[in-house]
């Protein structure tokens, strides 16, 4: 069954994104079998990519997705408020400082030094 389809228009052509979903059903033996989605990625010619997902893997996805959401609106927030301060001036509107946030994603780690590290071989 479909749960989503997104269209989109691109390079002049209009693309899908489908999700289907099967539910969760007994087999021939009467044991219960997990369902799973399958994301599809299609435009007018048809299909041009699929990818089947367990239970659990669809469960992990909408997890990591919903944690870069987050983060995502945390630092458009803090992004904004920093937009709004700069456009008061120093003027006697008072505001709320913002902690700041540990975006995993979005942060390029911090090189002590610019050394390469030196290759070992074991033999």
């Amino acid at each position: 069954m479909r749960i989503l389809r997104k269209t989109h228009f691109w390079q002049d052509k209009r693309t899908f994104l489908d999700i289907d979903a099967e539910p969760p059903q007994k087999n021939d033996r009467g044991y219960a079998e997990e369902g799973n989605v399958v994301l599809k990625i299609a435009d007018e010619e048809g299909i041009k990519a699929a990818f089947k997902l367990s239970v659990d893997e669809a469960r992990a996805l909408v997890g990591t997705v919903t944690i870069f959401l987050e983060k995502h609106d945390i630092r458009m927030a803090k992004l904004l408020s920093e937009r709004q301060e700069s456009d008061y001036g120093d003027s006697n509107h008072e505001t709320t400082p913002i902690e700041p946030v540990s975006f995993g994603m979005f942060e390029t780690p911090e090189v002590e030094n610019d050394e390469k590290p030196k290759l070992q071989f074991y033999y």
